[in-house]
C-alpha cells in the first residue's frame, strides 16, 4: 500500500532530490492506496496530475470535480487536493510532475516579483480572492 507522509497541518513532506532541479515526476497507482484514494494534502510546489486510464474524482479545496480520461490539471501550490480513482480493477496509473514556482520563472524576474512576491526567500505565490 502506498502512503504519503504528512505533518499535523496535512503538509506532504518532501524535498527535490536536486535543488538545482526543483522538479519531480512520479506515477501514482491508486489501486495501491488505502481506499484506492491519495488522501488530501498539500504541497508548496506546483502539481500537473494527469488522468490517463480512467476518470479520476479530484478535490481541490472544498471544490470536487471529475477530471476524465486523457486529462490533466494544474494544481496550484498550497492548495489542499486529494484524488480517487472511478472503477475499481482497472488499471490506474496517474503521472504527476511537482515543481517549485521557480520554474515558471527565475526568482529575480519581474515575472516571478510579481506573482510570487517581492521576498525571494518566499516561494508562496500571492493569494487572489
Amino acid at each position: 500500500m502506498d502512503t504519503i507522509l504528512l505533518d499535523h497541518q496535512l503538509q506532504e513532506m518532501f524535498l527535490f532530490e536536486d535543488s538545482s532541479f526543483p522538479i519531480k515526476y512520479y506515477v501514482d497507482n491508486l489501486e495501491q492506496w488505502a481506499d484506492y484514494q491519495v488522501p488530501l494534502h498539500w504541497h508548496l510546489g506546483y502539481e500537473i496530475f494527469s488522468a490517463i486510464y480512467q476518470d479520476i474524482e479530484v478535490q481541490i479545496g472544498q471544490k470536487h470535480l471529475r477530471l476524465l480520461k486523457g486529462e490533466s490539471i494544474l494544481i496550484g501550490a498550497e492548495q489542499m487536493h486529494s484524488y480517487r480513482m472511478t472503477e475499481v480493477g482497472k488499471c490506474c496509473l496517474c503521472p504527476n510532475i511537482v515543481f517549485a514556482d521557480e520554474v515558471l520563472a527565475p526568482m529575480t524576474s519581474t515575472v516571478f516579483k510579481k506573482y510570487f512576491g517581492d521576498n525571494p526567500s518566499s516561494i508562496i505565490p500571492k493569494k487572489e480572492d
